[in-house]
């Protein structure tokens, strides 16, 4: 009840262009020497590594491993000039422990993944995907024919875009949002490349009464192939479905401010008003006229509220996370907006709750019951005497027969 399920289409851009990129591979033997220099306190000599780790073969290879472990960025030399001096952990070896995986660097043509502007996706380099340079070219090709006929390839490519260079997180572990994705670390910024086509994800904000909100993506991504041959299967399409890291946006908003904006929105009620009854109520609630809500609404005292398309620039809250497509709030408590709404609801209840042979103790009781429903109003509902007389004056009524019968039996005396 009450939690917030929102979702927009994101549009996901493509760069296809040259870097070297480093990717997560599960690597355990280099894994160890960077484990033993956390060890041994952040550093490590090659000799510390024969002795633990090789069982006390040549000196040399002790030291051929560290220099293995420093082209692959795991340690630096302390003194870098001197490939003898001791070798320290890097910040990359940090991450390397952390992450479980080596991340061994490719220089080749990728594709980077990436998102233009969003507030709630902290990291926008999504994804890298590796792809054979023919295959690349000749989608690029047919993407830039049917884009722009007649237009000439460029010799030199596509600027890489602003918003991927200036975000793309340089030295940085990411994770991938590709199911079965690779974690990755970019080492080298791509410079010119070429635009490839658009994606989209979905993007969901779910928001619990109790707990954190949680981004996630989701969707379908299409592998291009543009050089396979007939005979070849088809390949398989890149799956994203990815809970995102919390964005700080989110961190100075509330749940119950962003329900509110919500329910005014989709309700046409002012804010103002849903502010007063929280405060008067101690929880959410939504006052309604009795008139609009239905039988089931009436009962349960909850209603869904639908909310129509959340434009972008909302003022408010909602302003700073961006629009959202319409969605319905289920599970709103609803309270009556005025006395009268109160006594004519009360008043509906009663008459509802006459199902079966009715005595004056049986409504009396029916009647306390109906008014402890009601909190926040004072509703004053007819006397057995009253329905008895509302019931000899209209005897065809659905809900006559459940007084007259047992009083024609005595059962009133």
């Amino acid at each position: 009840m009450h939690t917030i399920k929102l979702q927009r289409t994101i549009t996901v851009r493509t760069f296809d262009a040259l870097a070297t990129v480093a990717i997560g591979r599960e690597r355990p033997e280099w894994l160890a020497v960077a484990r033993l220099a956390k060890d041994f306190g952040g550093e490590i000599t090659a000799d510390q590594v024969r002795r633990e780790l090789l069982g006390g073969v040549s000196p040399v290879a002790g030291q051929r491993v560290i220099e293995r472990c420093v082209a692959l960025g795991l340690l630096e030399h302390a003194e870098p000039r001197q490939h003898s001096s001791p070798a320290r952990l890097t910040a990359l070896g940090n991450a390397a422990l952390e992450q479980g995986e080596v991340f061994v660097p490719e220089e080749r043509l990728w594709r980077f993944y990436y998102v233009d502007d969003d507030p709630l996706v902290v990291n926008r380099l999504l994804h890298v995907e590796p792809l054979n340079d023919g295959d690349a070219k000749a989608e690029r090709q047919q993407m830039r024919a049917a884009r722009d006929p007649g237009r000439r390839d460029k010799s030199q490519g596509d600027d890489c875009p602003a918003r991927l260079r200036t975000d793309l997180g340089v030295g940085t572990a990411m994770a991938s949002v590709v199911e079965g994705g690779p974690s990755f670390i970019l080492r080298t910024p791509p410079q010119a490349g070429s635009l490839s086509n658009e994606e989209s994800l979905t993007l969901h904000l779910d928001w619990p009464v109790e707990g954190q909100p949680q981004v996630r993506l989701t969707g379908q991504w299409e592998r291009q192939a543009a050089g396979r041959r007939k005979q070849d299967p088809p390949p398989r399409p890149l799956v994203v479905n990815r809970l995102l890291e919390t964005p700080s946006v989110l961190g100075g908003l509330t749940h119950p401010l962003v329900w509110m904006e919500l329910v005014a929105y989709g309700a046409r009620l002012d804010l103002t008003t849903l502010e007063d009854w929280r405060n008067r109520a101690g929880r959410l609630v939504l006052p309604k006229h009795f008139r609009d809500l239905h039988p089931p609404a009436r009962n349960s005292f909850q209603d869904a509220v639908s909310v129509p398309e959340v434009p972008n620039g909302l003022p408010g809250a909602l302003e700073r996370i961006g629009g959202f497509d319409e969605t319905k709030l289920t599970g709103v408590e609803v309270v009556p907006a005025s006395d009268a709404d109160a006594q004519q609801w009360a008043e509906w209840l009663l008459r509802e709750s006459l199902t079966t042979y009715a005595t004056p103790a049986t409504l009396k009781e029916s009647a306390a019951k109906t008014r402890a429903r009601f909190s926040f109003h004072s509703p004053t509902l007819p006397s057995p005497e009253e329905m008895l007389r509302q019931a000899v004056a209209k005897p065809t009524d659905a809900k006559a027969r459940f007084l007259l019968a047992p009083y024609d039996l005595g059962l009133w005396s």
